[in-house]
């Protein structure tokens, strides 16, 4: 090997090639600059291929979503609760106002009260849907956000705890609470309420919500043909009367007007008329002592009158005072001019109810009717008076004879004539059924399927009955007694 072959020392600073970086440049590490110029290459390739330590996760991040997290859990649970809570409220007040409320509020001439007044009456369908949608909103958009950010800030294994606890507060603090003190305090906030809701029902209107809502409900309406209600049962008339009575607002004499009152539209003529085979009537067939025989006997005021004796042709109504009149100025043996003394006569059917028949007795300005059944028959008579005892009870002047048809006796049994009225006799043993029947009578003879005989006994329900005594065709003594666990 020649001696220019030998090895000789490089120096950095000559200038032979050399595949190393630039003459100077600097590496932050950690912060501090580095100047490759003037270090040893080994430094400076130590440096070159050191790799620099990850930087730590900036402090609070993942705090500061989980806070995040919370603040959206707890806006959307409560945004939730109060408004449904709201809802609820608003929604009971505008059902359970008293008519008598809505009425004053309208007198008042306050706009609320016009408005009121006319949902109560047939437009009460708006305030409800809006009162919804609004509720609807608010359950489902806070379940939305309650459920998303719930799993971010606790234990997804304990979501089910979360589920519990929200439907119990909706269950208890948005439905039994919030409706229990509407119901309580519906009057006061009733003004309020209308206001709220009215403008509610605006806003929905305007988004076009409330419009596709009434839409649906007209449809539904008109397939399922639902007409107006009415605002008020008779059931519940009576009802308040009863709480009414007993809570002192009302007597129970007036309590009892009302009941009756109530009942007016569900008692016909054939329920209260006397029946046929009790009816007194006059004859052109009879001589006048025997006319006024007949007047005597009964007690009464005013007759049918019948030329044939048939009364399928009566035509007319003979006043007695006329004819006692007539009988002081005629002649003896006189027969009277039963023309002359008869009036228009009023006939109406078996089904015609006591507030109907009441505006025809005020119409025709008389206070009798003779009832007659679908095929023509005369059935009965009714009076002005029948119609006004089914109000104020009975009503006896100097003339009628008392005659107690239902009697108390010990151990709960009633002794009952035949002509007894069958819901008379329910009334007293609360018995909570329309009867068929008008008679006791008649029902004993339905259930026996004959005429009754003296000693037959027939179970109904939990009433016995025992016939005391009977004629050819029908029962006149029947003993009731109320026997308890029968069955039917």
């Amino acid at each position: 090997m020649d001696a220019d072959d030998s090895p000789k020392p490089v120096s950095l600073t000559d200038n032979a090639p050399f595949d190393a970086p630039p003459n100077a440049f600097a590496t932050h590490l950690n912060g501090s600059a580095i100047d490759h110029g003037n270090m040893p290459l080994q430094a400076t390739m130590a440096v070159g291929h050191a790799t620099p330590p990850a930087a730590p996760p900036a402090a609070g991040a993942d705090a500061g979503d989980n806070g995040g997290a919370l603040i959206v859990f707890v806006l959307a649970v409560s945004c939730a609760l109060v408004f449904s809570f709201l809802c609820s409220i608003a929604e009971s007040v505008l059902l359970s106002v008293s008519r008598s409320t809505v009425a004053a509020m309208e007198k008042s001439g306050s706009r609320a009260g016009k408005l009121l007044s006319r949902w109560k009456s047939h437009d009460i369908e708006v305030p409800i849907a809006s009162i919804l949608i609004l509720n609807t909103l608010a359950h489902t958009v806070g379940a939305t956000f309650a459920g998303s950010s719930y799993a971010k800030v606790f234990p997804p294994s304990t979501t089910w705890v979360f589920s519990l606890l929200f439907t119990l507060a909706v269950l208890i603090g948005t439905e039994i609470v919030p409706k229990t003190v509407g119901v309580l305090i519906a009057d006061r906030l009733a003004g309020t309420v209308t206001v709220v809701v009215a403008a509610l029902s605006s806003f929905f209107r305007i988004t076009g919500i409330l419009t596709v809502t009434n839409f649906i409900s007209k449809l539904l309406k008109r397939s399922l043909k639902t007409g107006d209600q009415p605002i008020t049962s008779i059931e519940e008339i009576r009802v308040l009367a009863a709480m009414g009575s007993r809570e002192g607002a009302v007597g129970a004499r007036v309590a009892s007007f009302i009941e009756g009152i109530a009942s007016l539209r569900e008692l016909t003529a054939h329920d209260v008329m006397v029946p046929r085979s009790d009816m007194a009537f006059l004859s052109g067939t009879k001589t006048l002592d025997e006319n006024l025989e007949i007047i005597r006997e009964s007690g009464h005021s005013r007759f049918p009158f019948t030329a044939t004796g048939e009364l399928e042709q009566a035509d007319g109504v003979v006043l007695a005072k006329e004819l006692l009149f007539l009988d002081h100025d005629t002649e003896d043996g006189a027969e009277p001019d039963w023309d002359a003394l008869k009036h228009t006569m009023v006939v109406v059917p078996e089904t015609k109810t006591l507030d109907q028949l009441l505006i025809t007795f005020q119409g025709e300005r008389n206070h009798l009717a003779v009832v007659v059944d679908e095929y023509g028959g005369v059935q009965g008579v009714v009076t002005l008076e029948d119609v006004l005892e089914e109000i104020v009870g009975e009503i006896d002047d100097e003339t009628d004879r008392v005659e107690r048809l239902i009697v108390k006796r010990a151990g709960g049994v009633l002794l009952c004539r035949g002509r007894a009225e069958t819901r008379k006799l329910f009334r007293l043993l609360d018995v909570d059924e329309k009867p068929e029947f008008v008679t006791v009578s008649g029902m004993v003879t339905a259930l026996l399927g004959r005429v009754p005989v003296k000693g037959d006994e027939i179970s109904w329900r939990n009433l016995h009955f025992t016939v005391l005594r009977a004629s050819r065709r029908r029962a006149e003594r029947i003993e009731v007694r109320l026997v308890e666990d029968a069955s039917d």
